[in-house]
């Protein structure tokens, strides 16, 4: 857990450096998965294991950078900057996680049929298409 504790640290840092100090109210982390003396019930912490981490942060109110300009510009920096890592966006809210049905994204799409070679053809062509629609950030399979 050193390991992962030592680049959370690292990540704070850029975060903080892409806010900008002065936006930040605060930020919280968990690291690893949590004893069972740990006051906070493991469904909501969904960590596998000492390599996975979350990391809440929260802008000031009246920030000079908004939510959405900060996770796109995120985006693009942490996974050039820490290579080898992955990195999602989840909201951090209660509300939201659970209209989400716990899903890493604002939407998930099955594809079902009788034929595999079918649904496969057409699953692949998703995130190309999906790719091309404003307000997605990235799309996999």
């Amino acid at each position: 857990m050193a390991v992962t504790e030592a680049l959370i640290q690292k990540v704070l840092a850029a975060i903080t450096q892409a806010a900008g100090a002065s936006n930040l109210d605060l930020t919280l982390g968990y690291i690893g998965t949590q004893p069972s003396s740990y006051p906070i019930n493991s469904v909501f912490l969904w960590t596998s294991g000492p390599q996975q981490a979350i990391v809440n942060v929260g802008l000031k109110p009246g920030a000079s950078i908004s939510l959405r300009s900060l996770e796109e510009n995120l985006r693009r920096k942490l996974p050039q900057e820490f290579p080898g890592t992955h990195f999602s966006f989840d909201p951090g809210d209660l509300i939201s996680q659970i209209l989400n049905f716990g899903a890493p994204s604002s939407a998930e799409v099955a594809i079902a049929g009788p034929q595999y070679a079918d649904v496969q053809s057409y699953a692949n062509r998703g995130p190309e298409r999906a790719g091309k629609s404003k307000g997605i950030a990235r799309c996999r399979i």
